[in-house]
């Protein structure tokens, strides 16, 4: 009878010893009774029969037929994501294989399970640094990376910050066979994926989100996120609290695939990741094609210009605009209101009403886009909203041949960086640097467990003992409070 060590999809500090007559596998899957329910157990280790555990064993209750061994590789990123993010392993295996996924795969195993059969990736030799794409077209370069890959027999997978870019993302590539990973697969194909993926027969391109990243890739070639500055990579609740973008890049190392991070206004991080020489900066076209007017609230004011949030200017470029599409970006404005506002206009004109969340999911050029009020996508409490606030702008500067931004203080650095946002990012990265903000340090939020009110930020030095300085802030706050690690 052997002892072995098993992760259980729970929230435990510790790892559970159970006995089984029969010999298991490391990241063979189990099932088991913990405290009176039924688990399917990953085994993580073999114990010393020798090292009595000094406490009463449970066995292992059955050995279910048609669950695939979790690989070397996935064990050791879910090992990474529990550390860096400071959460249990368990809790990580509980994102990476949710109850309803298992279910499906204990229902209808499609192909016979033989001992041994996954393993880790066959060697491949990585043979360019992770390279950070700049440009406002990236699909040719991502379809030319993509073509690469499979042509050498592997794997890639393509991130997006959300379901409604894959898509998108997908029709722009070109690549017809790319499988899209999102919600509205079904249970058979979602596990008839993971079963290809897993054992490596054919390259597959998969888009998707963050939850991908826990997919089993065997022979995995090239991982490209794209728009990797976007805060949708980032999971708030339910721990792990990580970040999609990040986690892709151990994920890339662990593989030896190639890394490639796209955005036309890339994050400080990566940018600061370019400069210490850990990534490569590829420039694409890099500077947008339009006509930027800046709208003074205040002075329109002075002059009777203003009707409540919308200027007469804007009402004239409006009427001026020979496109019958006018899309409107809203902060604080009710939609009510704006709409109220249209009804002036003549009926062959359509207007969009968007939010800045909403407006990320943009498709196609309209001859006029409209700011109500720039101003109010920049936050005095939040170190990172100039950042935010550029990355929005230039993104919706891509979709119009005129961008109207109505504002309070038309000498806002953001709105001249609009067009040229180079220098200004170097601005802001002294600024980081000179107030030990990050890329220079990491930031760790401990939150109320209720509320998720924050009780207190943690500023870590950004070296050799981040690992440190985490493990002493877990045995601090961990048992009583919500810790976020690397928060946006």
């Amino acid at each position: 009878m052997g002892l072995y060590n098993l992760l259980l999809p729970l929230k435990l500090d510790w790892t559970p010893v159970y006995s089984c007559n029969t010999a298991l596998r490391v990241g063979q899957r189990v099932k088991v009774n913990f405290n009176g329910k039924d688990y399917i157990a990953v085994v993580l280790s073999f114990k010393d029969n020798s090292d009595a555990p000094g406490f009463k064993v449970l066995e292992v209750s059955e050995i279910p037929q048609g669950l695939a061994d979790i690989s070397e590789t996935e064990i050791k990123l879910w090992k990474f994501v529990s550390q860096y993010y400071m959460c249990t392993l368990g809790e990580v295996y509980m994102a990476a294989y949710p109850k309803y996924k298992v279910s499906t795969e204990l229902k209808k195993p499609k192909r016979k399970i033989i001992e041994g059969q996954v393993k880790s990736i066959s060697s491949r030799e990585k043979y360019c640094k992770p390279i950070l794409y700049q440009g406002a077209s990236r699909a040719q370069y991502y379809k030319e990376r993509i073509s690469e890959c499979l042509e050498t027999g592997y794997s890639a997978l393509v991130l997006v910050p959300e379901v409604e870019s894959a898509t998108i993302l997908k029709e722009a590539i070109g690549i017809e066979e790319a499988i899209v990973f999102d919600p509205a697969l079904t249970a058979a194909k979602r596990r008839n994926l993971a079963n290809e993926l897993r054992h490596g027969d054919r390259s597959i391109v998969v888009i998707g989100t963050r939850s991908s990243l826990f997919l089993p890739f065997k022979n995995l070639g090239l991982v490209i996120v794209d728009e990797e500055q976007d805060p949708s990579y980032k999971q708030t609740e339910p721990a792990p609290r990580y970040n999609g973008r990040d986690v892709a890049c151990v994920m890339a190392s662990l593989h030896n695939a190639d890394l490639v991070l796209g955005s036309f206004t890339p994050s400080l991080e990566s940018l600061y990741n370019c400069k210490i020489g850990k990534y490569s900066l590829v420039r694409g076209d890099n500077i947008p094609k339009v006509n930027l007017q800046l709208l003074d609230i205040p002075a329109e004011k002075r002059k009777h210009g203003m009707d409540g949030d919308f200027s007469k200017k804007m009402t004239e470029a409006i009427n001026k605009a020979s496109g019958d599409l006018i899309r409107i970006i809203r902060s604080y404005t009710r939609e009510e209101e704006i709409e109220k506002y249209t009804e002036r206009f003549s009926k062959d004109k359509t207007f969009q009403i968007l939010t800045a969340q909403s407006s990320k999911h943009l498709r196609g050029e309209s001859e006029l886009l409209v700011i109500l009020n720039g101003d109010s996508f920049f936050d005095r409490n939040d170190f990172r909203s100039d950042e935010k606030a550029l990355q929005l702008f230039r993104n919706l500067s891509l979709h119009t041949s005129k961008m109207l931004i109505q504002c309070t203080t038309p000498s806002h650095p953001v709105y001249s960086a609009i067009i040229e946002c180079s220098l200004f990012l170097d601005t802001l990265m002294s600024e980081r640097k000179n107030f030990h903000l990050p890329p220079f340090s990491r930031i760790v939020d401990i939150k109320d467990r209720k509320t998720g009110m924050l009780v207190k930020r943690e500023v870590l030095e950004r070296d050799k003992s981040l690992l440190e300085q985490k493990k002493a802030l877990y045995l601090r706050y961990g048992a009583l409070y919500l810790i976020d690690v690397d928060p946006l």
